[in-house]
């Protein structure tokens, strides 16, 4: 499976290291027939939650939707409506102002132990119990 690796994260928080943060893209992306039915809002959207620097490694974003609207130019009704669609259509989990992408794991390339032990480090801290049972595939 042919993938392009984007979206480098930073490595320091407030001076402590942490685990670096790399996006993964399937080059068939847009030929997905998911993406290719999307309008042009709901590809950008969808776009801009995989790769944001907001989303964790587990694909959760606590993001308001206004500072959504800002870093994609979009308006606040528009990044609403794109939500809502996705999450209709079962790509997103929607808790408050929290979204869990779904599959975001499955879809990145986490072959390494250490990337593994970081997902089971994050895991717990996790406080919506829909994303914890979506996680876990329950």
């Amino acid at each position: 499976m042919n993938r392009i690796l984007i979206v480098p994260m930073a490595l320091m928080a407030n001076g402590v290291m942490r685990m670096a943060q790399y996006r993964t893209l399937k080059m068939d992306f847009w030929s997905d027939p998911f993406i290719e039915d999307l309008p042009y809002m709901g590809k950008y959207v969808y776009l801009y939650l995989i790769t944001s620097p907001h989303t964790n490694n587990l694909g959760i974003l606590d993001i308001s939707r206004k500072k959504i609207a800002y870093e994609t130019g979009m308006t606040v009704e528009d990044v609403e409506t794109q939500i809502e669609d996705l999450r209709s259509k079962g790509k997103l989990f929607v808790d408050g102002t929290s979204i869990l992408l779904i599959n975001f794991i499955k879809n990145q390339t986490y072959n390494s132990q250490n990337m593994k032990t970081h997902l089971y480090m994050i895991f717990p801290l996790v406080e919506s119990r829909g994303f914890r049972a979506a996680l876990l595939g329950k």
